[in-house]
């Protein structure tokens, strides 16, 4: 669903993009897991040559690089989304902000986001902006 306001749309585009990256991922990983050939059962004997054991070997040996990829571009995306976000709100601040040092705020813990440096990032968005901003505790 796109929103009406143009501020947001390429938001919404970042978001969809990461669906469809999702959604690969997962019919990646269901085929990976879930599919009978991916496997093979061994019978083994216990080391002092008594009791047979059935062992279940899984034949993926590692993420392969496009998987690994998707994963990547997803992360990607949904962090433009955010930036493209704090962009949205410090326009609707300031119509002639300078978008180059905008970027989604994030904080490794409430008192770092809370610091000085991090503070005055949150200026170019604005009185409500901020409190949006601080209301979604990134």
């Amino acid at each position: 669903m796109q929103p009406r306001s143009t501020a947001l749309s390429s938001a919404y585009v970042k978001l969809q993009r990461a669906e469809k990256h999702i959604a690969d991922f997962a019919a990646w990983l269901s085929s990976a897991v879930f599919d009978d050939s991916n496997y093979e059962i061994v019978k083994e004997r216990s080391a002092d040559g008594g009791q047979a054991v059935l062992k279940v070997r899984h034949r993926i040996a590692a993420i392969p690089n496009d998987a690994t990829a998707t994963i990547g571009d997803t992360l990607h995306n949904l962090r433009s989304a955010l930036d493209h976000l704090a962009c949205a709100i410090a326009l609707r601040h300031n119509p002639a902000a300078n978008l180059g040092a905008v970027y989604f705020t994030i904080a490794a813990n409430r008192n770092a986001f809370e610091s000085a440096e991090t503070q005055g990032k949150l200026t170019i968005l604005g009185p409500a902006g901020t409190r949006f901003m601080k209301g979604l505790k990134p």
